[in-house]
């Protein structure tokens, strides 16, 4: 994603000269952005991917910053002059107070003017295109056996993802399985919580190429939200 930012940036006619980064993960956004001069901070629930983070980021002899924390309840010092989230990582929010919550954290984490961008799945992306094929086979080699199962229930917007895994070890295979939940939400019920905690929509794109405007049948989108100058 580190690619996409100059146009992105362009696009909002945006300048931050610091980052953050939400659900960082492994902490390539953040390490990239680093590369490019951005002052970065990387967040992550996990402490396993803080860890490897930090590891990565020392071996790229850059000086971005991973912090341990759940976005949900984000505490920060200083301000940033963007937010990112990148991969759908908002979809794992299971409900709209935790999703307006986390927006609120993200504005009180911006300078006046800044801008937080990230994407979504869409309900469409979950329902459809995540379910058609309910059981395959992701990966299949000498080593790893990696299956995929996917599930929706349609009441509550949530989709289901298990993967399960068979990792050899020698001359035997060691089983592991994750499950993956994630919230499909309407746009307009993005924006309106985005408006409720002080938010300007700016864009919501449904590729980072054209910006071209969502469609109905897009499983993916990106948003842009302003912050405003007080």
């Amino acid at each position: 994603m580190a690619g996409k930012l100059p146009d992105i940036l362009g696009k909002l006619g945006a300048r931050p000269s610091n980052i953050l980064d939400l659900a960082c993960g492994e902490g390539t956004f953040a390490i990239e952005t680093s590369k490019l001069g951005y002052e970065t901070v990387g967040v992550d629930l996990s402490k396993e991917m803080v860890e490897i983070a930090r590891d990565k980021s020392e071996e790229a002899g850059v000086e971005a910053t991973f912090i341990q924390q759940d976005m949900r309840e984000l505490s920060l010092d200083g301000s940033f002059g963007l937010a990112t989230s990148w991969f759908d990582s908002m979809n794992y929010l299971l409900n709209g107070s935790d999703f307006r919550k986390t927006l609120g954290n993200v504005y009180d984490a911006l300078s006046a003017g800044g801008y937080f961008v990230f994407d979504v799945n869409t309900i469409h992306g979950l329902s459809v295109q995540w379910q058609e094929h309910d059981c395959y086979v992701q990966r299949d080699d000498s080593s790893v056996f990696e299956l995929h199962r996917t599930g929706y229930d349609k009441s509550e917007r949530l989709a289901r993802l298990t993967i399960t895994f068979f990792v050899k070890r020698g001359d035997k295979w060691e089983k592991h399985e994750e499950v993956h939940m994630e919230k499909g939400y309407e746009l307009d019920e993005i924006s309106e919580m985005a408006g409720q905690v002080g938010f300007t929509v700016t864009g919501i794109w449904s590729d980072l190429e054209a910006f071209a405007p969502p469609e109905e049948e897009s499983g993916r989108v990106w948003f842009a939200l302003e912050k405003g100058q007080d």
